[in-house]
C-alpha cells in the first residue's frame, strides 16, 4: 500500500490522509469481513430465546403451563387444537368460559369445571378414561398423563366430544331463536 498525497487544505480529508499514511506503516493490515447472515440470524434467535425464557420465568401468567413446560422449547410437541385446551385450561372449559364470557363455570355433574376435573374426576368422561387412560391414572401427574400417548388420545377424545356437545346445544338454540323470530315476524 502506498500513501498518495491529496485533499490538501480540507480538514476532514487531511485527517483521513493522516490515518491512511499511518496505516501503511503497520506490519499487518486490518481487514474487516462481513459476518454471514446465517450467523447473525442464529445469534438473534439465541438472544430472543434467552429473553423469552427470562420473561417466562419472571411472569405470573400461564403458571399451569409453566409447571408442564418451565423451559422454552421451540420444537412443537403438542400442536393440537383439542390438547392445547386441556393443557392451557383455555377454550371450552367452564372456568375459562366464566372468566372471559361470564358463563357458568359449573360442569353438568355439578362440580366446578376445570381441566383437572375434566381429566381426573368428571363422571361424564369415565368411559373414555377406562378406554384410554392407564389403570392408575389417579396416581399419575397431569404431565405423566400427557406423556402417555394413549392417555393423550383420550384427552383429545374428551375435548372433541365436549365441543361437539356444545355445538349441538348452540345449533338447537339458534334453530329455536330463528323459529321464534320467524313466527313473531309473521304475526306483524
Amino acid at each position: 500500500m502506498v500513501w498518495t498525497k491529496a485533499h490538501i487544505g480540507i480538514t476532514g480529508n487531511e485527517l483521513a490522509d493522516t490515518y491512511a499514511k499511518l496505516g501503511t506503516k503497520k506490519a499487518v493490515i486490518d481487514s474487516f469481513h462481513r459476518l454471514p447472515i446465517s450467523f447473525i440470524k442464529k445469534k438473534l434467535k439465541e438472544i430472543n430465546k434467552t429473553t423469552w425464557q427470562q420473561q417466562w420465568l419472571a411472569s405470573n401468567k400461564g403458571r399451569d403451563v409453566y409447571q408442564l413446560c418451565p423451559t422454552i422449547n421451540l420444537n412443537r410437541i403438542h400442536g393440537n387444537f383439542y390438547l392445547n385446551q386441556i393443557i392451557t385450561g383455555h377454550g371450552a372449559i367452564g372456568t375459562h368460559q366464566s372468566r372471559f364470557f361470564n358463563a357458568n363455570p359449573v360442569c353438568l355433574c355439578g362440580a366446578e369445571e376445570d381441566k383437572i376435573h375434566i381429566v381426573y374426576n368428571c363422571k361424564q368422561w369415565t368411559k373414555i378414561r377406562k378406554k384410554f387412560f392407564p389403570m392408575n391414572y389417579q396416581q399419575q401427574t397431569f404431565l405423566q398423563l400427557l406423556s402417555n400417548k394413549k392417555a393423550r388420545t383420550g384427552m383429545e377424545c374428551i375435548m372433541k366430544e365436549k365441543l361437539s356437545a356444545i355445538m349441538q346445544v348452540e345449533t338447537i338454540a339458534l334453530i329455536r331463536l330463528n323459529y321464534l323470530w320467524t313466527n313473531q315476524n309473521l304475526h306483524l
